[in-house]
């Protein structure tokens, strides 16, 4: 594993590269207030070259001046492929990472090799109708200063991210904190821009979402954890969307990936589809 930068859009992202003396290329998005560490147990599963990109505001990436949205993100991804990637390359996305990535998928087309989602299936939509509401919401956050916690110890800091990640191990959680925190002389605290926890002031519609999986022309993996986000009737409607998808369906909470259990489920489909051994 080696520390990587890159110049995209006028902005430095930062990324953790696995596997670099293997061929194929995996582009990997994590979740929301994660960071690249997100892949570093399923890196070990893949015989593959794997750049987990640190999203904007996260990690050791640059904070956006004009804050944070998922069509910005997606928009920072596709220049990151089109800039840096010689052949197409495989997505892995976690949850906002997974919509992120589908929404990649459905705009580059053959640039992309193939999609694999992890408890994902696209971007978080809402209704049309309630577009004043949401924007109206996004406008007192903005008035309230979001800011993180600070922390005496990096064991301080992890004990309170298990408090919000249900069913999560110490040790699979670690070394996102790890990577997440800076040390100063009171403690620790957040690398990551506080306006991360401000709402979106415009979501997509289930119409829009609908376009985006509609469009994705490689083959996709969605992979379902049982104790995650979506409901199997949801996820199956949804994944139901994309032209080549298969589903699967595997114990364990919303980041299964990070456990070396939900890796073994999920890692041989992830050969299956891309022929990654």
């Amino acid at each position: 594993m080696k520390e990587r930068l890159f110049s995209v859009d006028g902005h430095q992202l930062a990324a953790l590269e696995y596997g670099s003396e293997f061929s194929s290329l995996a582009v990997a998005i994590h979740g929301w207030l994660d960071n690249a560490a997100s892949f570093w147990r399923l890196s070990q599963h893949l015989q593959c070259r794997i750049i987990a990109l640190d999203l904007p505001g996260h990690g050791n990436s640059d904070w956006l001046a004009d804050g944070y949205t998922i069509w910005r993100h997606a928009e920072i991804v596709c220049a990151f492929v089109q800039q840096y990637c010689e052949v197409a390359p495989h997505l892995i996305g976690h949850s906002l990472g997974g919509g992120i990535c589908s929404m990649v998928a459905g705009t580059l087309g053959e640039q992309i090799a193939s999609l694999t989602l992890i408890d994902s299936i696209g971007p978080m939509t809402t209704e049309g109708v309630l577009a004043a509401e949401t924007f109206q919401r996004y406008v007192r956050s903005k008035a309230s200063k979001a800011r993180f916690a600070r922390y005496d110890d990096e064991q301080q800091a992890l004990a309170s991210r298990l408090r919000h990640g249900a069913g999560i191990t110490p040790a699979a959680l670690l070394p996102i904190v790890r990577r997440g925190l800076r040390a100063d002389a009171n403690g620790v605290s957040w690398k990551m821009d506080p306006r991360l926890k401000q709402p979106s002031p415009v979501r997509l519609t289930p119409t829009m979402l609908e376009s985006f999986l509609s469009s994705i022309q490689v083959p996709v993996l969605a992979a379902r954890a049982r104790d995650g986000l979506y409901d199997a009737d949801t996820f199956e409607r949804l994944a139901g969307y994309i032209p080549d998808c298969r589903i699967l369906v595997t114990d364990g909470h919303h980041h299964f990936h990070l456990e070396d259990d939900g890796c073994k489920a999920l890692s041989p489909a992830i050969q299956q589809l891309t022929g990654i051994q």
